[in-house]
């Protein structure tokens, strides 16, 4: 059996990254169904998160759609995930909420994509291309969500890319590509800040971490090659889509099996 749940880890990892996602959100749902420690869950799902965004972070630099922009977004995040690690809150009423916001953002996802900003950029970028500044409103927006996202992350055990990833290009600081770059980002520092928090008052399965690093490691470098290198904006806007909604569910059917 636990061939097949690293299988699952893997096609996972390499589908949430080839859009910027380490999976946390996803590891949840897995680790719950293995009736394993509930206060292990959310560090266990950090580890492998961090693990995943790690490899696919490398790979976004590495095909130039880093921005310097993106840095303080990150920044403002890390304290308050931090925060929310060492908080405790009800879990089922919380997942509820989080489900219906992933799928209603989801459906957002799928609106015509735009072409305004995006048609002006090179599909090939590198380090001399200028790079285009997002209006002071809604990067000051990104920058306040930016700390309500870390806490929440924070506080479930999930980077919380799919949240600003989205709402990152609906304001359009960042287009396809880039909000993919930021999200692998913002999901590393942010795992890494929550993981500290959690540590503080649970701990890590070690014997899971240890069954699923590989496939997680090796799903995300090829998922995240994919979405840089091989994938149009449209379909990765898609996929976004779907792996948001596919969250959103299995946290509603989650808290519903635990009922």
């Amino acid at each position: 059996m636990i061939f097949v749940w690293q299988a699952i880890f893997f096609i996972t990892a390499l589908l949430y990254s080839s859009v910027g996602m380490g999976g946390a959100s996803a590891y949840l749902a897995y680790l719950t169904l293995m009736n394993i420690d509930y206060k292990a869950i959310p560090p266990t799902a950090l580890t492998l998160s961090i693990l995943s965004s790690f490899t696919s972070v490398i790979n976004w630099i590495k095909s130039g759609y880093f921005r310097k922009k993106m840095i303080p977004v990150v920044i403002v995040s890390a304290p308050t995930a931090f925060l929310g690690g060492t908080l405790k809150i009800t879990q089922n009423l919380f997942d509820i909420l989080v489900g219906t916001i992933l799928i209603i953002t989801s459906l957002i996802m799928l609106l015509p994509i735009r072409e305004d900003a995006t048609e002006k950029r090179t599909e090939k970028r590198n380090e001399t291309v200028a790079e285009e500044r997002p209006s002071f409103t809604n990067y000051t927006l990104l920058l306040i969500l930016s700390g309500v996202f870390g806490l929440i992350g924070g506080i479930v055990g999930i980077g919380c890319g799919v949240f600003i990833g989205p709402i990152s290009y609906l304001l359009k600081v960042t287009d396809e590509k880039e909000t993919a770059a930021l999200s692998s980002f913002f999901i590393l520092v942010n795992s890494i800040s929550g993981l500290g928090g959690h540590i503080t008052k649970s701990h890590l399965n070690l014997k899971f971490v240890f069954y699923f690093s590989l496939p997680v490691i090796m799903g995300a470098f090829a998922g995240s090659n994919l979405g840089a290198k091989k994938l149009t904006k449209s379909v990765i806007q898609r996929i976004f889509a779907v792996v948001i909604a596919s969250i959103g569910v299995f946290r509603i059917i989650s808290v519903i099996l635990q009922d």
